[in-house]
């Protein structure tokens, strides 16, 4: 990222990072795992359970490691037709994308791209955000993950960083500004997916790993609520 644009980022990176660490009580755990990547992108790997997962993966990385940002996510090109969201996904890097195999072809070939150049990408695996779950501890249940993460996994060789994601599911602006939500992240243990995997093996090896991260995740919220 340039100077100028990274100034740029900084800008708004703080504000967002503080209204969601303090409206979302946030924990973040693994950035550890972060610190091992040196001078190069990764593809950070998610369960998808609210339109907050993707600002919640990016503030959680620490500022500075200013070689993973700008950050790329695809999403439903629906949320860019509605008020105030199109500004707020174009910050935090989302590219619209349209259903369909034709569209999603070209939006993995988006993030290849970002790849090449030395960029991140993020991508929620499930193909969109989870239906069934908790509302009352923002916890939803993980669905099979598509062809998508394997093929990108697979054939991109890069640096896969799994996370997991409790506490935001279905969460309004009420439960929002009230501050009735609990969030935790946790980022995994980066790895490399082994060429010799089907497309299909791929993917469930990176669910494998992003479900243990919410089982975890999913713990420590109970815990927390025990204690509350």
């Amino acid at each position: 990222m340039s100077k100028p644009l990274y100034r740029r980022f900084l800008f708004l990176y703080f504000p967002f990072r503080w209204t969601l660490r303090f409206f979302l009580r946030l924990e973040v755990f693994g950035t550890e795992y972060l610190e091992t990547i040196k001078k190069e992108g990764a593809i950070f790997t998610a369960n998808h359970i609210s339109y907050l997962d993707s600002p919640l993966l990016v503030i959680s990385i620490p500022k500075t490691l200013k070689h993973f940002f700008p950050i790329r996510f695809i999403g439903g090109d629906e949320y860019f037709h509605k008020i105030g969201f199109r500004e707020f996904f174009k910050f935090f890097g989302v590219l619209p994308a349209k259903k369909g195999s034709g569209h999603l072809a070209r939006s993995l070939g988006w993030l290849l791209l970002a790849l090449d150049r030395g960029g991140s990408v993020g991508i929620f695996p499930e193909g969109a955000r989870s239906q069934e779950g908790d509302r009352y501890l923002g916890t939803a249940k993980i669905c099979q993950g598509k062809r998508g993460i394997g093929f990108l996994a697979k054939f991109s060789q890069k640096i896969i960083v799994p996370v997991g994601i409790v506490g935001v599911f279905q969460t309004s602006f009420k439960d929002f500004f009230l501050r009735k939500r609990k969030a935790i992240l946790i980022f995994g243990k980066p790895f490399v997916m082994d060429q010799h995997h089907s497309i299909e093996d791929a993917a469930a090896y990176v669910m494998d790993e992003i479900k243990k991260l919410v089982a975890e995740g999913e713990k420590r919220l109970h815990e927390n609520f025990r204690k509350a």
